[in-house]
């Protein structure tokens, strides 16, 4: 499991870098991990930072499965795409070694599909 202090370097990062800045612009400007970073919110606001742990990080990833589905079933091209980028920030903070070929021809249908087997996440129809 990345640390907090892993998480900021790498938001910080990615805020520079030309398409991973394409990709946070995608998400309203909020980066998927800067949820986890007590830095990135504002001081009457702290108390929302969830907490990071293996737990929360794939409570997320809970979260948002369904939407991701809905989006690759649709194949909304741009929204499945960035689907695909949020998991990759998730499984990269919780250092996923086994799932690292973020394969996009079914707009990511069979890679949600192999995400949400291996960490138990529920969803209709897969």
């Amino acid at each position: 499991m990345k640390t907090i202090n892993e998480l900021k370097e790498k938001i910080e990062s990615d805020v520079k870098d030309e398409m991973e800045s394409i990709n946070i612009a995608l998400c309203n400007g909020v980066h998927p991990l800067m949820l986890f970073v007590p830095d990135f919110y504002k001081d009457g606001c702290k108390s929302e930072v969830i907490n990071l742990t293996r737990e929360n990080v794939i409570s997320q990833m809970q979260e948002y499965i369904g939407f991701a589905f809905e989006k690759a079933r649709d194949q909304r091209g741009i929204s499945a795409g960035r689907s695909i980028w949020k998991f990759q920030q998730w499984l990269w903070a919780l250092e996923d070694t086994e799932i690292t070929y973020f394969d996009f021809e079914d707009y990511g249908i069979a890679l949600l599909t192999k995400i949400a087997k291996k960490y138990g996440l529920i969803v209709k129809d897969i």
